[in-house]
């Protein structure tokens, strides 16, 4: 007797699961086709730089800067 609420628990359970998920806005498809451009960027750039200068270029990308604006300014303060 005090299970009986056992198979509404399974139902709420598998709607959660089956719920399909969200279509993605323009802008979250610009970002994530920017993010790919970036890293592709980013390997072909590291076959010229050190490890030192992409992870500065990498650290300033993530805190807003363009690629040529972290560009120069990891070869300011790194070198190349």
């Amino acid at each position: 007797m005090p299970y009986h609420n056992e198979g509404d628990k399974m139902k709420k359970i598998l709607v959660k699961e089956t719920k399909k998920p969200k279509k993605k806005t323009q802008e979250q498809i610009f970002d994530i086709k920017k993010n790919m451009s970036i890293k592709k960027a980013l390997k072909e750039h590291s076959k010229h730089h050190s490890k030192k200068h992409m992870d500065e270029m990498k650290k300033l990308i993530k805190e807003g800067k363009s690629f040529n604006a972290a560009h120069k300014l990891a070869m300011k303060k790194m070198g190349k």
